[in-house]
């Protein structure tokens, strides 16, 4: 399975380096600015390496450049006013890692850019954060640090100018096997515990995983019935005016994958890549 991954990863980078060469990213890139309707992209990182943090930046440069990036209160008013020309932009970060706090948030901060910050509030609050990422499937790259998460004080200051969203208590897949008491832990529970936690109001959510089997319809229900008004998953698709909210598909991006693949990650072709998948976990979640 890895190397099947592995040779998938590496068929993809040769396509965008070839499609980079000859400019056709740069094309369709254009091609979604000036002639799709106006529309909100979403993209999703995990964790990122210090002293790597040059590579990040030059993402964020792209972003600012060729969109308009935005916060939590101007996803609405973005589809209102009539003199935005660029596509809108959300950039999150999965996992509460303490990365996104040293790195992400610093660059953000250097730009004036916001963000969106899927946490597991466990993660947070865990006394061994590194255990925590081992038995809950959080991702993080090896340093000499005793913690791997934010802590609550960094946290907070990253609330400040960021949206905190809710990534489950414990960073499960809502798999359908789970009970309702499960659904309600992980999703109501951890809504009010989260916000209580940064003295503000959580009212978006972001499923953990991506695969297909990681959706179900008591999550989803769940997720309506706690009043969450923005759901984000991982399924490669622009958000429009009338796109439901509790179904903004992400695409995801690591910091360190080069411009040109980074490109073509935003490019509109895994979009296409992604119809039939979003489409199975829509009727899984019934969020048609």
């Amino acid at each position: 399975m890895v190397e099947l991954k592995t040779n998938i990863s590496n068929i993809k980078n040769n396509i965008a380096k070839f499609l980079d060469l000859l400019f056709i990213t740069d094309i369709l890139i254009k091609f979604q600015r000036y002639l799709l309707p106006k529309h909100i992209r979403s993209v999703n990182y995990h964790d990122l390496m210090l002293g790597r943090e040059n590579l990040f930046e030059e993402h964020i440069k792209f972003f600012v450049k060729n969109y308009q990036i935005l916060g939590r209160q101007e996803i609405e008013s973005y589809f209102d006013h009539k003199d935005n020309t660029k596509p809108g932009l959300l950039i999150t970060f999965d996992d509460g890692l303490l990365s996104h706090y040293n790195i992400a948030y610093k660059i953000l901060e250097k730009y004036g850019l916001k963000a969106f910050f899927m946490v597991p509030g466990g993660f947070i609050v865990s006394k061994n954060s590194i255990e925590f990422a081992k038995t809950n499937h959080i991702d993080y790259y090896e340093s000499p640090a005793k913690s791997v998460s934010m802590n609550l004080q960094q946290l907070k200051e990253v609330s400040i100018n960021h949206e905190i969203c809710c990534h489950t208590w414990n960073h499960i897949r809502l798999t359908p096997d789970l009970t309702q008491l499960d659904y309600i832990h992980e999703i109501s529970d951890a809504k009010e515990k989260l916000s209580k936690l940064i003295d503000k109001n959580v009212d978006s959510f972001c499923w953990v995983g991506g695969e297909e089997y990681t959706y179900s319809k008591g999550a989803f229900a769940e997720i309506k019935r706690s009043n969450y008004t923005l759901c984000f998953t991982s399924n490669n698709s622009p958000l429009y005016k009338g796109s439901n909210r509790l179904f903004i598909n992400r695409t995801n991006i690591e910091y360190y994958y080069p411009l040109y693949l980074m490109k073509f990650q935003v490019s509109g072709l895994m979009d296409l890549l992604y119809i039939k998948k979003r489409k199975r976990v829509a009727k899984i979640i019934n969020a048609d």
